[in-house]
């Protein structure tokens, strides 16, 4: 809040990414200082590092909040502009839905290069709610983090579908919890654990691009008609189109592509004109936002997902392009071809799986660990579709079962 009062704009990342994301990064947004925290000295500390400029002199983005950096089909992070208006039109749109209560206290356990990140820093600024913020060491360490969780005994937790990894280790939220799962697919299995663990339960959607969560949905005894949880109604203030597919998609005749409108929508992505006006199009003098997701309605209303429209998937929560892990692949050294293909578990993608043409190693010098895959198998040849693309689901029924480790 004070790099905002100063006129700044924010761009969080991680320090486990590797050097190399790091540096595409701060060159896409322009980063004119770092500020660093070390957990591991005795007392907390954080230090500056400046640009070529000793004093501070404002951003190149004025209106902007924070830039988040999300994967790429082209193969490079493309930088997600928000403005300070979206996020505080988010922030009060959400509170209208959730309505957290008073004296409450939110788990901030996700990491700050996920938005959702935002509502739980910033919900004690809008609402009468206090933010437990655990170590990092703790945030990113499962086992610790469910014990900590059962310590401290937060009335609201957010997160993805690692609620499933919470619960196997033996998490159980006291009485009076409220779970807020969003992030992908939810599937009903595990929405109807959560309702039964918790006095409310809500599956939330929403992308980067249009500032946390867009839509919500209380979980209900519902949701076993389902297999997967729906994501339920636009929050105030957002509005939803479902654009017919061109040509029509094989998923069903219902099934669009969701648009989504309104004052929360990001500026543009960072030095990308052409993406910018191609993901937002005005129409009729309103703005929208071209999600890629597939959804239909039900007929009372509901919104469902149905998958994307691209090869773009979540593991943890977080947003992967395949052709980004792809193209990272593709440079090693004696690589020719390469293919990547997500692998779920009991619905939910648990790892990535890549198959490679010629002799492979790890990219882990180049990418974040959530989007190294987990497996590595070589091969002579990849399976094609008619069109010439590759046949992804060929791929992943071929090599879904297997070793965790790089095969070849």
């Amino acid at each position: 809040m004070a790099l905002w009062a100063m006129g700044g704009v924010g761009v969080p990342v991680d320090p486990q990414w590797p050097r190399h994301r790091k540096e595409q990064v701060c060159i896409k947004a322009d980063v004119a200082a770092r500020l660093e925290f070390d957990e591991t000295a005795k007392s907390p500390r954080a230090t500056a590092h400046a640009k070529e400029r000793p004093e501070y002199r404002g951003s190149r983005f004025p209106r902007g909040a924070y830039i988040l950096f999300t994967s790429g089909s082209s193969g490079d992070p493309k930088g997600v502009l928000v403005s300070i208006k979206a996020l505080e039109h988010r922030l009060i749109d959400l509170l209208k839905v959730l309505t957290p209560g008073s004296g409450g206290l939110i788990a901030a356990v996700t990491t700050p290069t996920f938005d959702i990140s935002l509502l739980e820093m910033l919900l004690p600024f809008v609402s009468d709610v206090t933010s437990w913020f655990p170590e990092c060491s703790v945030r990113d360490h499962m086992p610790v983090l469910a014990k900590s969780l059962m310590a401290v005994r937060p009335t609201i937790v957010q997160g993805t579908t690692l609620f499933s990894v919470l619960i196997s280790l033996g998490w159980r939220p006291p009485p009076g919890t409220e779970l807020w799962c969003g992030g992908e697919a939810l599937p009903a299995p595990l929405a109807m654990r959560l309702l039964e663990m918790s006095d409310r339960a809500w599956n939330l959607y929403g992308p980067t691009e249009a500032t946390i969560w867009s839509t919500a949905w209380q979980i209900t005894e519902q949701v076993r008609a389902f297999k997967v949880a729906p994501i339920g109604f636009p929050l105030a203030g957002t509005t939803v189109r479902l654009e017919p597919l061109t040509p029509p998609d094989e998923v069903g005749p219902k099934v669009a592509e969701l648009w989504l409108a309104g004052p929360s929508l990001a500026i543009e992505y960072v030095r990308e004109r052409e993406r910018t006006a191609r993901c937002f199009p005005v129409i009729d003098g309103r703005r929208w936002y071209r999600t890629g997701d597939l959804c239909a309605f039900d007929e009372s209303g509901l919104l469902h997902f149905h998958g994307r429209r691209d090869n773009q998937v979540k593991i943890r929560g977080f947003r992967v392009e395949l052709e980004e892990v792809e193209g990272e692949i593709a440079r090693m050294p004696g690589v020719t071809q390469a293919a990547v293909v997500p692998q779920a578990r009991d619905g939910v993608m648990v790892r990535l799986i890549a198959i490679v043409v010629a002799k492979h190693r790890w990219c882990r010098d180049n990418l974040p660990g959530y989007m190294c895959p987990a497996r590595v198998v070589v091969t002579d040849e990849l399976p094609r579709l008619a069109s010439g693309k590759i046949d992804r689901r060929e791929l992943a029924g071929r090599h879904a079962a297997g070793p965790t480790h790089a095969e070849g």
